[in-house]
C-alpha cells in the first residue's frame, strides 16, 4: 500500500485544470522560517476603537470590483518567503505585485459590514452599550489563531487545488460549553486523525485535519422564534447567543466573551494532545495494554474495519521505519520521551535513573509526515462566520493584511451568502481563507461573483465552495456550477457537505438524516468533478467521536437495532464514531476504485419532507 505523501502523488491526486497555470512557488512547505512572524504583530489592532469606547463608522457601501483575475497570481507566495536578498540592487520579477497582493483594501473596516443587511443577527435588538463591552472585551484579548498558522492553512488549500492535499472537515453541528470536556474533545480529535490516516492510505495525498471545533457556538436558525412549553421564545442559536432552557432565550452578549473563552481552552487541550511528546500520538510499538490512541480503534467498530485499519497502520509504519533507517541516529528520533520509569529495586528512583530515563530512552519515528503534520498543526480550527459582532471584535491587522483571529478558517452559510450583504462584505477583506455553503438555491454566476468579491486576487484556494445540493440533486445541479466556475478561471477549491441537503423532518417535526444519502451524495459529487475535467477537494461533515445514535443507517456502533428511532439531537443529527469511519473507508474505496454503476436515489418512501437546513 501506497503511503501518504511518498514520491509523485497518485492519480486521484493530479489536477488537470490545464486552462488555470499557477506561477512558480517555494515548495519548503509550510513552516515559517527565520522567527515566528508573531514578533512583528502589530498591537494597532482595528478594534483599537473598540478598546478605547470610540464609535466606529463605517465607509459608504461598496462592492469589490473583479481585478484582472489572470494578473492576481503574485498574491499567494509561502510562508517564510521572499524578503530581498542582501546586496541585491532589485527586487525578482513580479515581487511588487507579490507584495501588494492581499493588502487590505484602503476602503474596507472591519466595521464595514454595519452599512449592509444583517441576516442572522441576533444582537440587533440589544443594547448598543451592552454589546459594545463585550466587543471591547475580545478585542483586548489574544488572537485564538496566530497569523502565521492562517497563512499555512493558506499554502495548505493552495495544495489542495492543485491535487495535492484532501481535506477532511468534521465535527459538531454545533458545540456546547458544558461539552468542553477532555474526554469529548480527545475523542472528537481521535476520531478526525483516524479518518485521515484511512483517507491520506487511499489517495497518497496528505489531508488536511479541519475541525469544526473551537468557535463553532452560533448557530444560524430557518425561524427567529419557536413555541416552547406554550411560551413563544427565541430560537436557540447556541451558546454564543442564548441558553437552551426557555428562560435563557434572551441574548447575551456576555457569552461572546464566555465563547472566546471555551475556543481558547479548546485550542490549548487540542494542541497539547498533538504535541509531539504527547502519549495520545504514541507509536504502536510503544502502547502499553489499556491505551487508547490514535493507532487504536473502538470495540465498538466491525472486525473487518478494523483488520483493514490495522493493516493502514503497518504499512505506513513499516515504510516510515524503512525511512528511518536511512537517516542519522539523531535524525531518526529527534526527541527524548518524557516519562519515567520505575526501576527494578524497591525504593525512590535515583537521580542516575532518572536521567537516564528522560534523556537515552527514544521513541522510534512512526507514521512519517502523517505524525509530522500532526504534531505541529494538526488541527485546524473554523466556524462558520454567522456572528458579525464576535467576528469583528476579533480581526487583527498584521503585515498590512487584516486576519480574523477567531479561527484559521471561517465559511459563509447558505442563507448568508447574499453579494450585497454583510457577511459577504465583512469577509471579503480577511486574509483567511474563506468557504461558501452553496446550496440548491445557488445560481451559477452568483456564486462566481461571489468568488471575485472574496478574492479579487484569484489566489488560488482562497475560496472553498462547499456543496450541499443533496443526493439527489448534485447530477442536476453541480454541473452548472462547475462549468460556470471553470469557464470564469476562478480559483476555488470544492468541498462537498452531505449533511445539510439530506435533512429530513418526520411529521412530527423532529430531523433525520440517513447515512446512505449522505454516502452517496459524496459519491455523486465525486463522479460528477470527474466528468468535469475537476476535482473534489474534500469533505465537511458533522460528527462527534461518541457512540450516539442521532443519524440512520450505516452502522449503529451502538446498542441501537437496524429499525430503532434514533435519538433526537439538541441541534442537527450528526455522525457518530463507527458511522464516521464507515463513511471514510466508503470514501476511500470509490476514490481508489470508481464504481461503474449508478449510485442509488434517496428512498421515497420514507415519510419525511426535505428540511429547510
Amino acid at each position: 500500500m501506497t503511503g501518504a505523501g511518498d514520491g509523485e502523488p497518485s492519480q486521484w491526486c493530479l489536477n488537470k485544470r490545464a486552462r488555470c497555470e499557477l506561477p512558480p512557488r517555494n515548495d519548503k512547505d509550510t513552516d515559517w522560517e527565520g522567527g515566528s512572524p508573531c514578533s512583528r504583530f502589530t498591537s494597532e489592532s482595528p478594534a483599537s476603537s473598540l478598546a478605547s469606547g470610540e464609535e466606529t463608522h463605517a465607509p459608504s457601501a461598496h462592492t469589490a470590483s473583479p481585478r484582472g483575475r489572470e494578473t492576481g497570481h503574485t498574491s499567494d507566495r509561502d510562508p517564510g518567503e521572499g524578503t530581498k536578498t542582501a546586496g541585491s540592487d532589485e527586487s525578482p520579477p513580479g515581487k511588487e505585485a507579490e507584495e501588494a497582493a492581499g493588502t487590505a483594501d484602503p476602503q474596507w473596516s472591519p466595521s464595514c459590514w454595519r452599512s449592509f443587511p444583517a441576516a442572522q443577527n441576533p444582537f440587533e435588538a440589544v443594547s448598543s452599550s451592552r454589546l459594545g463591552q463585550a466587543q471591547r472585551r475580545l478585542s483586548q484579548l489574544p488572537p485564538l489563531a496566530q497569523p502565521h498558522e492562517i497563512e499555512v492553512l493558506l499554502s495548505r488549500f493552495r495544495d489542495v487545488y492543485e491535487g495535492k492535499r484532501f481535506v477532511l472537515q468534521g465535527g459538531d453541528c454545533a458545540e456546547l460549553f458544558a461539552e468542553c470536556t477532555s474526554a469529548v474533545l480527545a475523542a472528537k480529535v481521535r476520531l478526525l486523525l483516524q479518518m485521515s490516516l484511512i483517507l491520506e492510505a487511499a489517495t497518497a495525498c496528505k489531508v488536511v485535519r479541519i475541525g469544526r471545533i473551537a468557535g463553532q457556538y452560533g448557530k444560524p436558525r430557518t425561524h427567529s422564534h419557536e413555541v416552547v412549553e406554550g411560551r413563544l421564545v427565541m430560537t436557540y442559536r447556541g451558546d454564543s447567543v442564548n441558553g437552551r432552557s426557555p428562560s435563557e432565550r434572551d441574548p447575551q452578549p456576555e457569552r461572546l466573551v464566555e465563547a472566546y473563552f471555551h475556543s481558547a481552552a479548546t485550542l490549548n487541550f487540542v494542541r497539547s494532545l498533538l504535541s509531539r511528546d504527547s502519549a495520545f500520538l504514541r507509536s504502536p510499538l510503544e502502547l502499553r495494554g489499556g491505551e487508547e490512541t490514535v493507532w487504536e480503534l473502538s470495540a465498538q467498530v466491525d472486525p473487518k474495519r478494523r483488520r483493514e485499519f490495522e493493516e493502514i497502520v503497518s504499512a505506513v509504519s513499516n515504510k516510515s521505519n524503512h525511512r528511518a533507517s536511512s537517516l542519522p541516529p539523531a535524525a531518526s528520533s529527534p526527541h527524548p520521551q518524557y516519562s519515567f520509569a520505575t526501576p527494578t529495586a524497591p525504593g525512590p528512583p535515583s537521580n542516575a535513573a532518572v536521567t537516564r530515563t528522560l534523556f537515552t530512552r527514544r521513541p522510534p519515528l512512526f507514521a512519517g509526515l502523517f505524525l509530522q503534520e500532526a504534531s505541529a498543526l494538526g488541527c485546524f480550527a473554523s466556524h462558520e462566520a454567522v456572528l458579525l459582532p464576535y467576528e469583528e471584535a476579533m480581526t487583527r491587522q498584521y503585515d498590512g493584511k487584516f486576519y480574523d483571529t477567531s479561527g484559521h478558517f471561517l465559511w459563509v452559510g447558505d442563507r448568508t451568502r447574499q453579494l450585497d450583504h454583510a457577511h459577504i462584505q465583512f469577509c471579503r477583506g480577511l486574509r483567511n481563507p474563506i468557504g461558501v455553503k452553496v446550496g440548491p438555491s445557488a445560481r451559477p454566476d452568483e456564486i462566481v461573483k461571489i468568488c471575485l468579491t472574496l478574492n479579487p486576487e484569484n489566489i488560488p484556494g482562497k475560496v472553498v465552495l462547499i456543496t450541499r445540493l443533496g443526493a439527489a440533486g448534485v447530477g442536476r445541479q453541480l454541473p452548472p456550477l462547475l462549468e460556470a466556475v471553470l469557464e470564469a478561471g476562478v480559483r476555488v477549491v470544492w468541498l462537498c457537505d452531505p449533511m445539510h441537503g439530506n435533512t429530513q423532518v418526520t411529521p412530527e417535526g423532529k430531523k433525520r438524516r440517513y447515512f446512505e444519502d449522505m454516502l452517496n451524495e459524496v459519491v455523486n459529487t465525486l463522479d460528477v468533478h470527474r466528468r468535469h475535467d475537476s476535482h473534489l477537494g474534500g469533505v465537511h461533515f458533522e460528527l462527534t467521536g461518541e457512540h450516539v445514535f442521532e443519524c440512520s443507517g450505516g452502522p449503529m456502533g451502538c446498542d441501537a437495532t437496524a429499525d430503532a428511532e434514533p435519538a433526537e439531537a439538541f441541534c442537527d443529527p450528526r455522525l457518530n464514531y463507527t458511522q464516521a469511519l464507515e463513511m471514510a473507508f466508503e470514501i476511500a474505496q470509490h476514490m481508489k476504485n470508481p464504481p461503474t454503476r449508478q449510485t442509488e436515489e434517496p428512498n421515497r418512501d420514507r415519510r419525511c419532507s426535505r428540511d429547510a437546513n
